[in-house]
């Protein structure tokens, strides 16, 4: 009972077997035996009810236990069926009998050929006396065959490529037997001439699956309208489902003009489509056709009509590629995101990345190109198109090709087995896995590991045949750009949106003249360089909203190129469009100096600053620039509204250390020589100037948000001698005064005597960090965590306000100089670092992002800067940051 789930189940059965059939010693004896058949049973308590209802059916009994008891095969085929098929359960439920003549001595031997099956079909079928009941048993003996063939490959009677070349005779045989059918339907006496079904993809390919669809085109020499009606017929004979199910799904969309077409045309009307009308898709179909039924001569007519335009004898450039987009487009799917233990792009075991057709679209590759020349390479199975080419020396690779094609069909087998469904999905479920991974004779983790090792090996070498090397076809349609996007990872929805812009840009290129060969090359080198940081869409973007002709001067310059599609992978666009004169500045670049006061100049100096980092030139010292310009701006604007000279403005942070940054805020603490009350009115005016080039910062004015806007320099005074918090020092250290209406030398003193008088010490500053530490959040902060540049700033600071070595307005790099000049540490090392995290901090700020480094915005960054192992070095450096401040602050 331990095998079961349902344990009162399973004991209703075996008390009903032992008991109301009265096979007590009969089943003791066959359990040995029934026990070693069922352990490995992928589906236990169904394949057990299963049993139950056979042996519900059976007038033999006692015989199958016999039969278990002396045979251990018997169990096996028995509970083979039962776990893998439930369909092929049903019949042999219904047909208990079949069970003797699958253990016949030859029945699971012999390999039938499409004659054995021929005469075996007429002589089963033919003898009926209605045509209704010739039907039934059509459809009866195709599934007996199912039974019988699912059996030869449960016992592993033979290799799975005879099962498939079985299925695929077992299909020829049939159809031949449906066009007999179909005379007598129309009461005319059967004749083979002049009517022949032509078998194509897996039928074709004599690959046959279990739940294959099979896929026609009928061919007549004579009477069309004849021959329609016989071919309608024949559909119909083999695709309806009526009792007993159906004989075959049956697909003839395949056929020229599909639908609106006739269902048989003659060779010469085949012929004529293919010259004037043929679609590559057509000329891929028709690489696995071939005569399964009729008048076989007349197939080999139509074979030898359509080949010229299925195998060309001359290829050139164009037609490769024209084979690769149509592979790319059949190749398309949209994966569904159900399995956790499989990547959704492999869990369709045909259409997904390493799958089937992608080892069937190499072989049809191969043949389209060499057939022309190779005849021996048309109308072959991709088992032997494999050895064929790997014999020609074409191919590389062939044996494990061969290996994976017959695993990933036997998986694709086995689950259409079971509900004899046309599916190519893997389980969705952990249990429905480890179900399938049983009927393959593997352990879940097992077969997981050889699914995974071998689809990722078929997808790489799909990729070096298909994809490598290979540039993006930007002048295609867009379902072409779209597929070519998808095999490098783009998701559809990403890729076909990525595809409408580059249509849209590329028709603009056209329109101004630029030559294809240098669209196609732009494009190309701008995906190859950021595909792998997925920023491919933010650069042709980019290309679509600025005047092609500047995107094609640049690109003659290919390393300014690169600088330019940096830029547009950080969404620098739009600036481009607002500010068409910064293209100007991109072809040459103007010396870093202030020429005026104004919104165009901050512009430009910030876009010289960017341009200096992302080429590698920059010097921390740049930023004074950027700084200065600020201050003038101030000075400018408060000078228009301080009319009686009372106002005072300190700038604090980068804006006093000469370390402004793209899009930095200006932290200002406004103080009035005296009634500030009356100088409010002033101060919002003038903020509101500034804020049309700058966000404006005033935290950290006296008692932050809840103090006033401007305060008299006396209550200043007050408050830094009464109020005042520690961490306020080391603020105000970094301070400068940017304008000031009276005698700016009482402001300086206040700051000095407040900075200076009675400095925070190490204790302080030390638990002041710790708790800015804590509240980072996770992950690398490059300014909060230990290591960063807070730790940097604030380690200086500690040694400067110790040593009393400390200056107003003295940055980061200052300080530590003058540490190092006086001999209390040598910071040189900590001076580089410093550098080396504000640059990082400064391109992750122009990249859009926020202080914090991680694993995929580094590798932006390291595209950004031409650098490899950014995080690893930033970690490195926050390490010796950190080691050397606990060294200090212990």
């Amino acid at each position: 009972m331990a095998l079961f789930k349902d344990k009162k189940r399973a004991y209703r059965i075996i008390l009903h077997i032992t008991s109301q059939y009265k096979l007590l010693s009969e089943f003791k004896s066959a359990l040995p035996n029934l026990y070693s058949v069922m352990v490995n049973c992928p589906d236990r308590d169904a394949a057990f009810s299963y049993f139950s209802d056979f042996l519900a059916n059976s007038t033999a009994k006692s015989t199958i236990f016999e039969l278990i008891m002396s045979f251990k095969v018997v169990g096996e085929i028995l509970f083979g069926i039962f776990c893998q098929s439930n369909t092929l359960s049903v019949f042999l439920i219904n047909n208990p009998e079949y069970i003797f003549w699958l253990i016949e001595n030859d029945t699971l031997a012999l390999k039938k050929s499409k004659e054995i099956y021929l005469a075996e079909a007429k002589e089963f079928i033919l003898s009926a006396t209605t045509i209704d009941r010739m039907e039934y048993l059509l459809r009866h003996y195709r599934k007996r065959e199912y039974l019988r063939i699912a059996t030869r490959e449960i016992v592993n009677a033979c290799s799975f490529e005879e099962i498939m070349e079985e299925l695929s005779n077992l299909a020829d045989a049939l159809a031949e037997i449906a066009i007999i059918l179909a005379y007598k339907k129309l009461k005319k006496n059967y004749k083979k001439d002049g009517f022949c079904i032509m078998g194509l993809g897996k039928l074709g390919n004599k690959e046959l699956n279990f739940s294959s669809d099979i896929d026609l085109l009928f061919v007549h020499n004579g009477d069309a309208e004849f021959f329609n009606r016989l071919a309608s017929l024949v559909v119909s004979i083999l695709n309806q489902n009526k009792e007993g199910g159906f004989v075959y799904r049956v697909d003839v969309r395949l056929r020229p003009g599909g639908n609106a077409y006739p269902l048989s045309m003659s060779v010469d009307e085949y012929e004529t489509y293919y010259e004037t009308f043929g679609q590559p898709w057509e000329r891929l179909a028709l690489v696995k056709v071939r005569p399964i039924a009729g008048d076989f001569a007349l197939g080999e007519r139509f074979l030898k009509a359509i080949e010229p335009f299925v195998y060309k004898k001359s290829i050139d450039v164009e037609y490769i590629e024209e084979i690769r987009r149509l592979l790319f487009k059949i190749k398309k799917y949209s994966p569904k995101k159900e399995i956790h233990l499989v990547d959704p792009k492999k869990q369709d075991i045909k259409k997904g990345e390493g799958g089937i057709r992608e080892i069937e679209f190499i072989v049809n590759y191969f043949q389209l190109i060499y057939a022309g020349k190779i005849k021996e390479l048309r109308h072959i199975s991709t088992v032997d198109g494999l050895a064929m080419l790997g014999s020609l020396g074409l191919l590389e690779n062939v044996e494990f090709l061969k290996e994976a094609y017959i695993f990933l069909r036997r998986i694709e087998h086995k689950i259409q087995l079971l509900e004899e469904q046309q599916k190519q999905t893997l389980p969705s479920s952990r249990e429905g896995l480890e179900k399938l991974a049983l009927k393959l004779g593997y352990k879940l983790d097992e077969f997981l590991d050889k699914y995974n090792e071998i689809t990722d090996r078929v997808h790489i070498l799909f990729r070096k045949i298909f994809i490598e090397d290979k540039s993006l076809p930007v002048l295609s349609s867009p379902e072409d750009i779209e597929a070519y996007l998808y095999e490098f990872g783009f998701s559809l929805s990403e890729a076909e949106r990525v595809s409408n812009i580059i249509v849209s840009a590329v028709k603009k290129f056209l329109a101004s003249d630029i030559k294809p060969f240098t669209i196609n090359e732009l494009f190309y080198e701008a995906f190859n360089l950021s595909k792998d940081i997925k920023r491919f869409e933010n650069v042709v973007v980019g290309f679509d909203k600025i005047n092609p002709s500047y995107t094609a001067s640049i690109f003659s310059n290919r390393s300014l190129f690169k600088l330019f599609v940096k830029l547009l992978s950080i969404d620098y666009a739009d600036k481009f469009v607002s500010n068409p004169f910064l293209l100007d500045v991109l072809l040459a670049p103007s010396e870093l100096k202030i020429e005026d006061v104004s919104k165009k100049e901050k512009e430009r100096l910030e876009f010289e600053i960017a341009l200096r980092i992302l080429s590698g030139s920059f010097k921390h010292s740049d930023f004074g620039v950027v700084s200065e310009l600020a201050r003038r701006f101030i000075k400018q604007v408060v000078e228009v509204y301080d009319d009686n000279h009372s106002l005072c403005v300190i700038a604090y942070g980068k804006l006093a250390t000469d370390e402004l940054f793209v899009g930095s805020d200006l932290d200002l603490v406004f103080a009035s020589k005296e009634d500030a009350w009356q100088q409010e009115g002033k101060v919002v005016k003038i903020i509101k100037e500034l804020k049309k080039l700058y966000d404006v910062d005033l935290r950290l004015r006296p008692f932050g948000d809840k103090g006033s806007l401007v305060v008299d320099v006396d209550y200043l005074k007050r408050y830094f001698s009464k109020d005042a918090q520690e961490w306020e020092k080391q603020a105000a250290q970094k301070s400068r005064i940017v304008y000031c209406g009276f005698e700016k030398g009482i402001v300086e003193e206040i700051y000095r005597e407040f900075v200076l008088k009675n400095p925070p010490d190490k204790k302080s500053i030390y638990e002041m960090f710790n708790r800015i530490e804590k509240n980072k959040g996770s992950g690398v902060d490059l300014k909060s965590s230990w290591g960063g540049l807070t730790n940097i700033e604030f380690l200086t600071q500690a040694i400067c306000f110790e040593n009393e070595c400390i200056e107003l307005g003295m940055n980061t790099p200052q300080l530590i100089d003058k540490i190092t000049r006086l001999g209390f540490f040598d910071l040189k090392e900590v001076k580089e670092i410093y550098f080396y995290l504000f640059k990082v901090l400064n391109t992750l700020r122009l990249a859009g992002f926020s202080s914090k480094l991680d694993e995929n915005n580094a590798k932006i960054i390291e595209f950004l800067l031409d650098e490899s192992n950014v995080i690893g070095k930033v970690r490195s450096f926050m390490n010796i940051i950190k080691q050397k401040s606990q060294e200090y602050f212990k």
